[in-house]
């Protein structure tokens, strides 16, 4: 009979196919299954291996979200907490072309932009903005990205409407050294409804960016509140904790919501491709 070995996520045990042990510090239950570690809890799911990732052709290719009012993260006086993440493989060079976007949410016919999650195509460095009616944003950045390299990117807010409330996570780690990019004096989040897109921006009718070709991503999660840092390394791990997820996107050949209705729709069509992250 197996016995269930006690250790943190720091320390681990040898990686032995069928080894089960339990991560004190992230009440985790893990499983190795041949080629990773595999997290489960009370108050999560784990969904298994991926087989597929979004590839965009670099041209038009990217997801529509429509907004029920799940992804709208304020009234426009007071500000929601929330959480993203993502898999994200980047091109030989992040910030060519239109840069690399994750998930972002803005006006598709006219001005206002709410939520920016990329990289920035100017200094190649992952970041979160959060935007107001005017314009005004709060934000941090931190790491530069490198080309070709898979990255488990999270950020969470707190709703506090300062940049202080903002977190960034890479590869289930909290990102210690980050800065201030805020601009203009921010009011509160921009409730304007509009739809989430995964993998570009739409914006102002004629404003469109892509993800250059190479790009890979998948296990694109959006969740109602703040996670903490041990729910963010859980994410990372392939844990989801279902009271606080909205919506997963895993590409299995399908654009569908694996755990919400929120399917996305790809208006110019999409491309998988059968190289999965880590």
């Amino acid at each position: 009979m197996s016995t269930i070995t006690p250790c943190t996520s720091s320390t681990r045990p040898t990686a032995v196919t069928g080894r089960i042990a339990f991560e004190t510090d992230t009440k985790n239950v893990i499983v190795y299954d041949g080629t990773a570690w595999r997290g489960y809890n009370n108050d999560g799911i784990n969904f298994g291996a991926n087989t597929k990732s979004f590839a965009p052709d670099g041209t038009d290719d990217l997801l529509t979200v429509a907004n029920s009012g799940v992804f709208t993260f304020g009234d426009g006086t007071n500000d929601s907490p929330f959480s993203m993440s993502t898999w994200i493989r980047t091109a030989s060079s992040p910030t060519s072309g239109d840069g690399t976007r994750f998930i972002t949410q803005a006006n598709p016919s006219g001005s206002g932009i709410s939520i920016l999650f990329d990289i920035n195509s100017g200094n190649g460095k992952f970041e979160l903005q959060i935007r107001d009616a005017s314009g005004n944003w709060i934000g941090i950045d931190s790491t530069v990205a490198s080309g070709n390299t898979w990255y488990h990117v999270g950020c969470t807010y707190d709703g506090t409407k300062s940049h202080t409330g903002i977190k960034l996570y890479l590869n289930g780690n909290l990102e210690t050294s980050t800065s201030n990019i805020s601009s203009g004096s921010y009011s509160a989040y921009n409730n304007g409804g509009y739809q989430l897109v995964i993998g570009g921006l739409l914006y102002n009718t004629n404003i469109n960016k892509y993800n250059p070709s190479g790009t890979l991503q998948d296990d694109v999660a959006i969740f109602n509140t703040e996670l903490t840092a041990t729910e963010m390394t859980g994410v990372y791990n392939g844990n989801y904790n279902r009271s606080k997820l909205i919506s997963l996107y895993r590409f299995e050949d399908n654009t569908n919501d694996s755990f919400g209705s929120n399917n996305a729709v790809a208006p110019n069509g999409i491309t998988y491709s059968s190289t999965v992250h880590p």
